[in-house]
């Protein structure tokens, strides 16, 4: 296709070409770069690229127009929509089936869990910080200094950053005392390092 010569309007349905006419024209009028997601249905399919819009200043320093460099981004916006929806069926999973997930990353100290965590523990989301003493405190007494015991060793950085060292964890299991120790459920983990 010739683009010479060619706007928008020449190229792309009139609802498409409004959107990318609006962010030139703020491009244009702040004098400012823009990073966007822009749409278009190409004769191979709907694509979306993230453009990088730019002022074109002249020797004045006025803006005379608009330079853009755009990626396709479509393979990943797709990848994204796979995982989110992978993310919902898992935690529906979880929700249904009464179990729940925490990530700790002993090296970095990074905690994540899913809500169900909250029930499984009788927490409260506003109060539970998900700090190493929290943890321990749900770990069943019996159970405490051998679940202290692997994340110590998982904790050690590797010999080496070379090489793979075989870390890549083993499953442990271990009891969590549940809600004013009504009942007690049993957890298997993957500790790694």
């Amino acid at each position: 296709v010739e683009l010479k010569g060619k706007t928008d309007y020449d190229l792309f349905p009139k609802a498409v070409a409004d959107l990318y006419r609006a962010h030139d024209t703020k491009v244009m009028a702040t004098a400012q770069t823009l990073q966007v997601e822009e749409a278009a249905t190409l004769p191979d399919g709907h694509h979306i690229f993230l453009a990088n819009k730019f002022p074109l200043v002249d020797a004045d320093g006025q803006v005379h127009g608009v330079g853009a460099i755009s990626h396709d981004i479509t393979e990943r916006k797709q990848f994204e929509e796979a995982l989110r929806e992978s993310g919902e069926r898992l935690d529906l999973a979880l929700v249904s089936s009464r179990m729940a997930t925490f990530d700790w990353d002993i090296v970095k100290n990074k905690r994540t869990w899913s809500d169900g965590v909250h029930s499984l523990l009788g927490t409260k989301p506003e109060a539970f910080t998900g700090t190493a003493e929290e943890f321990f405190q749900t770990i069943h007494p019996a159970d405490r200094s051998a679940v202290q015991a692997a994340l110590a060793v998982r904790s050690k950085p590797p010999a080496s950053t070379r090489q793979n060292t075989g870390r890549s964890g083993r499953m442990a299991a271990f009891t969590i005392l549940a809600p004013e120790g009504k009942f007690i459920v049993t957890t298997r983990t993957r500790l790694c390092g």
